[in-house]
């Protein structure tokens, strides 16, 4: 199992990224990112967008 980090969550919370293209590319299961996106599991992890901006962008080049 993986375990994510606050700021993969943060990355899945703020990313318009299909649940299926980020489950893959952080090594969970896309109920798991739909979990986090709905605010069922990591409600403890608040969105953060100007934090999380380069991520995102690192994770989004990393699909293509």
């Amino acid at each position: 199992f993986a375990q994510l980090t606050e700021a993969q969550v943060k990355i899945i919370k703020e990313s318009s990224m299909s649940n299926r293209k980020l489950a893959i590319l952080c090594g969970v299961s896309s109920t798991t990112v739909n979990y986090i996106k709905s605010g069922r599991t990591w409600t403890h992890v608040k969105p953060c967008i100007a934090a999380v901006d380069s991520a995102r962008a690192k994770l989004e080049e990393a699909v293509k």
